[in-house]
């Protein structure tokens, strides 16, 4: 597995991402949520590398505030992370499904 790191401007803040991948020239298949709390885009990362294997292309990111992205934790916010996470979906890197992870490390797809 490959992994590019990038950085994306969404309103005030920086997000850190990666991008995990075999072969680049298709867009990502799937955008990894992680989940809320203390929580950032290497807890989902076991996640990528089966996604990866069945070479789908994937995003894994950090909410505002938290692993490597710019931002509060505390000023953090259900609206915030939706907003995060359709940015994402909508930037140059165009994905179409979202999985994320809940507290309680249930898989919630869309």
């Amino acid at each position: 597995m490959k992994t590019d790191d990038i950085k994306v401007r969404v309103g005030n803040e920086i997000i850190a991402c990666s991008l995990d991948y075999n072969e680049i020239n298709n867009k990502p298949s799937v955008i990894f949520l992680h989940g809320a709390g203390p929580s950032n885009k290497e807890q989902v990362k076991y996640l990528s590398e089966l996604f990866v294997k069945n070479n789908q292309n994937v995003i894994r990111f950090d909410f505002s505030g938290q692993g490597e992205s710019s931002g509060v934790l505390q000023e953090a916010s259900l609206l915030k992370r939706q907003i995060e996470a359709l940015a994402m979906a909508h930037s140059s890197l165009k994905c179409e499904k979202f999985l994320g992870i809940n507290f309680l490390r249930r898989l919630i797809a869309k």
